[in-house]
Formats: C-alpha cells, structure tokens, sequence
C-alpha cells in the first residue's frame, strides 16, 4: 500500500533549509541598508564640505588647523571633517611668504 504525503523528517528537512536560506537573505538584506545608509552620509558629508568651500557655513564640518614652516614659509593646513562620518575630510593647504 503506497502512502501519500511527506513523513516527519522530511517535513522538518524542508523547514530547516528554508529557514537557512530566509537567514540568509536575511543578512544579505540587512548588510544592503547598511551599506545604502554608509553611502548617503558619504554624500550628504561631500555636499555639505561643498557648501563649506564655496563659503557657507555648515554645522556639520568642523576644521582644525596647523601652521608648519617649510623651506622658510609658513604652510597652514586646514583639515575639515564631517562630523556625521569621519572618513569624509579634506585637507587644504594655505602658503604664505
């Protein structure tokens, strides 16, 4: 006599490999929103150090500066950052006589 329909373990088989691939999925979605999140703040820190160049004031990038003599002139470097996102700075460099 044939029976029909599945027996337990193969029940239980099928939960367990789709639960590995929903985790999966999971994670690789999970890892697309924070790398879209890295992203727009790597943008909203270019466009505001944009506006800081061209003369605006931003709340959002902060400058330091250091003034070093080289070869009898003084050199001011300027490191601006923004304060969202660290890795987002530029350096610029002033020379006087």
């Amino acid at each position: 006599m044939k029976q029909k329909g599945f027996t337990l373990v193969e029940v239980l088989v099928a939960i367990i490999i789709v639960a590995i691939a929903f985790t999966s999925l999971l994670y690789l979605h999970t890892q697309a929103v924070e790398k879209f999140l890295r992203a727009k703040d790597r943008v909203r820190g270019v466009i505001a150090i944009e506006n800081y160049l061209a003369g605006n004031e931003v709340q959002e990038v902060k400058c330091n500066s250091q003034t070093i003599t080289v070869k009898g002139k003084k050199v001011i470097q300027e490191k601006c950052t923004y304060q969202k996102d660290p890795d987002v700075y530029f350096l610029l460099w002033k020379v006087t006589k």
